[in-house]
């Protein structure tokens, strides 16, 4: 109808340009009298040729924070999905003290070789990853950040938790469970991992605004580590025996109750962490751990995949540049 090739209708069907102005808004007006809808199987089939490999990078072995471990659930049930459509995801995980952000940069490079077409990353917070990430963009290639954010990186959208409200609430349960004031600790994992320092710094403020009357006594770094988390934790036990609370702002929260138990102020002292891994979830039916928050681990790992498949075979952009994962406080009570 229009007298051009099929090749000329799909470039504009698909905002792929090279075509002119006046072609393309003839094209568009036939589309558009005759209501025209593409025929989804024939796009399903067109899709599965294309052979799309998509990138997931987080930090660590799964060994070593346990929350990963259900992130990468969720990759594996969304690549089950995306597998029939053609689509493959390539996994890879970095050291989280790496404070340069070389290490995760050179995967990210190994993966680009590899062919990706998009990636889905947990990025340290550090302005060379930022800078390697806008490549990508620059390139083509989309990037979702994942679990935690990255400003100036050109990334697509943020899937996570809205870690500033997440250290808020934390803060607003260890001061429901000081009504009449106390003293307490904060281990966090890296001072370059952004979801970190977020909810450290929200729950310092709403115990500054709310409970003027729980100090905050101690801190440690415990980079994400079980081992390193119950030696920082034991330590801080015993040079501060006055502590009566214990937020465990990111992993390590397993290794951390065990130095609680093992210095036997489970009674005396109310631990607050992150997450619902089985180890962590282990300790709150103890009575070890007080309360935990999730934040939809599985769906952190699924969905930025599904975002990158959407942008890339139907150029559909997100609703929302800040995609938040839901809050949910879990005590002993309702497991």
């Amino acid at each position: 109808m229009a007298g051009v090739s099929r090749g000329t209708v799909d470039r504009v069907l698909n905002h792929r340009g090279g075509v002119s102005e006046e072609t393309a808004r003839k094209i568009q007006a036939i589309v558009d009298s005759v209501g025209y809808v593409p025929n989804s199987i024939g796009r399903t089939l067109a899709i599965s040729r294309k052979n799309i490999k998509l990138g997931y990078l987080i930090f660590q072995g799964t060994t070593a924070n346990p929350f990963f471990t259900e992130v990468l659930q969720g990759v594996e049930e969304k690549e089950a999905e995306l597998k029939n459509f053609g689509v493959t995801v390539l996994k890879a995980s970095s050291s989280i003290e790496d404070d340069t952000g070389a290490g995760q940069i050179e995967l990210i490079d190994q993966l680009v070789e590899e062919g990706i077409q998009g990636l889905a990353i947990t990025p340290f917070n550090h302005p060379a990853v930022a800078q390697k990430l806008k490549e990508l963009a620059e390139k083509g290639i989309p990037v979702v950040t994942v679990n935690s954010d990255l400003e100036h990186s050109g990334r697509l959208c943020y899937v996570g938790s809205d870690y500033r409200k997440a250290g808020q609430t934390a803060g607003g349960l260890m001061g429901l469970f000081h009504p009449h004031g106390g003293t307490v600790g904060i281990i966090s994992g890296s001072p370059l991992v952004v979801c970190h320092t977020e909810r450290e710094q929200g729950f310092r403020e709403i115990l500054q605004e709310r409970y003027p009357g729980v100090e905050i006594r101690a801190f440690a770094i415990n980079q994400d580590d079980d081992f390193i988390s119950y030696d920082v934790a034991g330590q801080m036990l015993k040079k501060y025996p006055e502590l009566t609370g214990l937020y465990i702002v990111a992993g390590g929260v397993y290794g951390a109750c065990r130095a609680v138990e093992a210095a036997g102020c489970q009674d005396r002292v109310a631990v607050i962490s992150h997450d619902e891994a089985k180890t962590t979830l282990e300790m709150l039916k103890k009575g070890v751990l007080n309360a935990t928050i999730g934040q939809e681990a599985v769906r952190q790992g699924s969905e930025p995949l599904q975002i990158l498949y959407d942008y890339l075979t139907g150029g559909s952009v997100p609703e929302r540049e800040m995609i938040y994962t839901r809050l949910d406080i879990c005590i002993r009570e309702n497991m």
